[in-house]
């Protein structure tokens, strides 16, 4: 019968009690700094729905939905199917800016850097996200107007085709405006460019064509008019 090595058991017992003691250290040491992101993270949602909440105080006392409404921006939300005001819309991204800049400091103290570059590129994109959506609010406000310009003038002029013109006015802004929003955004610039030239192009031919097609009865009577009144002159 063999016998039992006893160093082979205090070997194992010790490599044992080592590994147990090294996990034990690395989660002591890892135990600050993951209580320091979490005191940052708790932090920063502390600071964001404050900021949120005072936001949208402010902007309700200033009456800014008042504003909204008399240039037709709740109706373009409602289109949108954004279900929130433009105050708390505007609160809820003040709101996560204000989380993403804490969740940045929040991973680089759990030696997460990585994560923490991906957030400063979020972050440095939102001022072009903003920018665009902007230029879709307003370019859809200026198309609406000039649409409802469009169709007046065309009514006045006796042309039937005031609708159409109306339409062809309201996409083009759409278009220019969407391919705007895009490039603001630097999705695929320079082929937007050449397809919104081309677009613009095929818009004004059709306007055109439309306009000359529509408008060529008053624009008879008109030339029939200033003959008859260049004859009684004579």
């Amino acid at each position: 019968m063999e016998e039992t090595n006893p160093l082979s058991f205090a070997g194992l017992r010790e490599s044992i009690s080592n590994a147990i003691l090294d996990g034990w250290l690395r989660i002591l040491n890892f135990l600050p700094r993951f209580l320091a992101c979490l005191v940052v993270i708790l932090v920063g949602l502390l600071v964001a729905y404050v900021l949120r909440w005072a936001i949208v105080q402010v902007l309700n006392a200033i009456r800014l939905e008042v504003l909204v409404e008399r240039v037709h921006l709740s109706e373009i939300l409602k289109k949108m199917n954004l279900k929130k005001s433009v105050s708390e819309l505007i609160g809820e991204l003040v709101k996560w800016v204000v989380i993403i800049v804490f969740l940045i400091p929040a991973m680089e103290t759990l030696g997460l850097a990585r994560v923490g570059d991906v957030l400063n590129q979020v972050l440095g994109y939102l001022p072009n996200v903003v920018v665009a959506g902007f230029l879709v609010l307003v370019g859809i406000i200026v198309a609406d107007v000039l649409a409802g310009l469009v169709k007046a003038m065309a009514l006045t002029l006796g042309t039937n085709t005031a609708n159409i013109l109306a339409s062809l006015t309201k996409y083009a802004i759409y278009t220019f405006v969407g391919l705007s929003a895009l490039v603001e955004l630097g999705i695929a610039t320079n082929l937007l460019l050449s397809a919104f030239t081309g677009v613009i192009a095929m818009i004004a031919i059709a306007g055109g064509l439309a306009f000359g097609l529509g408008g060529k009865d008053a624009a008879a009577e008109l030339i029939k008019k200033v003959k008859e009144d260049f004859s009684k002159k004579q």
